[in-house]
């Protein structure tokens, strides 16, 4: 009997393209090493569109990799699991951010019902309706 294992957690979802992509990794690893019927690994994305095209010029190199395409896909493929790594970061490149204080860089300024709606519903809502399915976790930035 196989027992589970944990493969890996992708942060932050950053699409690098189809050269042997992490996607292609693991589904070669689950022919050859598994029969699991259910993903063996889970990517927490950042859901505003707006945020990820933002921090792909400031945090990546401008190359527009920072794209949702690819969640639908893995998910249907069985995968990688696609999960709630909030809605914007907080990230302290960004802009603006989806806060009523505008505090950049912690998300300890999630601090209210208004701003766990707007990094946290907004972001499950989003996810759940590119995917058609219902997510289920949320792992929240900066470790906090």
């Amino acid at each position: 009997m196989m027992r589970p294992i944990t493969i890996g957690m992708i942060m932050r979802g950053v699409d690098l393209g189809y050269t042997p992509s992490f996607h292609t990794i693991l589904r070669s690893f689950k022919e050859i090493a598994l029969e699991a019927d259910k993903p063996f690994s889970t990517s927490f994305v950042i859901a505003s569109p707006e945020a990820r095209q933002e921090l792909d010029k400031t945090c990546i190199a401008g190359r527009g990799q920072w794209r949702d395409t690819w969640w639908k896909p893995c998910v249907e493929a069985n995968i990688i699991e696609i999960e709630n790594h909030s809605w914007d970061h907080v990230h302290e490149s960004l802009s603006s951010v989806a806060l009523d204080s505008q505090e950049k860089g912690s998300f300890f300024a999630v601090n209210n019902l208004i701003n766990a709606r707007l990094q946290i519903k907004q972001a499950h809502e989003f996810i759940s309706s590119k995917l058609g399915i219902y997510i289920a976790f949320l792992l929240t930035p900066m470790g906090m």
